[in-house]
């Protein structure tokens, strides 16, 4: 048996429950959300959502939409000194590049760079174990929150994603999902969060990623 194929399930169901039923009082007290496009997404089958990411109240409203409309839980990719107990709310950790380089120690920062390929590689190959039980995973591309304007888009696990189609013989869809806040501030202001599904084929995959998300955030660029 792979590696792959020995992976149970992080995402606790009963914990997953509670902390949506928490996140979604918290969201929904302080904002309304609109949503167009849910359609998008696939009632059943794995996807991969692309979201654009600009506040900590993002993942509870990706994960409101995701259970009030298709009944379906997430799996989010977040850096990883997340607290161990998120993954059993569906939380997935990667080391990102920039993790990296902020240690300043050379001989530390090795022993660190050595663990976090080990970690990546686990994690590249539990998300593969997702798609093959059908899980939809939520990867904020930019790597980090920007609010109101675009990062750079990371594509190495968008790119993996790609390839696992040919490789596993399954259609994994791609999602755009745009958040744009009208009023952070303001008590009840509008969250709308807009949906879109993207070809594959795209003679720039990085920059239309880069454009769409844009758009449906309605995030201005140059």
């Amino acid at each position: 048996m792979d590696k792959a194929s020995a992976y149970n399930l992080k995402r606790n169901p009963i914990i997953y429950s509670l902390g949506r039923g928490l996140t979604d009082l918290i969201l929904l007290s302080y904002h309304n959300i609109n949503i167009k496009g849910i359609e998008n997404i696939p009632k059943k089958g794995p996807a991969l959502i692309l979201a654009k990411h600009q506040f900590n109240m993002d993942i509870p409203a990706e994960g409101y939409i995701l259970n009030k409309y298709l009944q379906r839980p997430g799996n989010w990719i977040m850096k990883s000194t997340i607290p161990s107990f998120l993954e059993k709310v569906g939380g997935i950790g990667i080391t990102r590049l920039k993790d990296v380089k902020i240690i300043k120690n050379k001989e530390k920062r090795r022993g660190y760079l050595e663990k976090a390929k080990e970690k990546n590689k686990d994690t590249t190959e539990y998300m593969t174990w997702l798609y093959q039980q059908g899980e939809l995973i939520v990867l904020h591309p930019e790597g980090t929150r920007n609010p109101y304007r675009m990062g750079v888009i990371n594509m190495p696990l968008i790119s993996h994603t790609q390839k696992l189609q040919t490789e596993l013989g399954i259609k994994i869809p791609l999602i755009m999902l745009g958040i744009e806040y009208e009023n952070k501030k303001r008590f009840r202001s509008n969250v709308n969060i807009n949906i879109k599904s993207l070809d594959w084929k795209q003679e720039n995959l990085e920059g239309t990623i880069y454009t769409e998300l844009a758009k449906l955030s309605n995030i201005k660029i140059a």
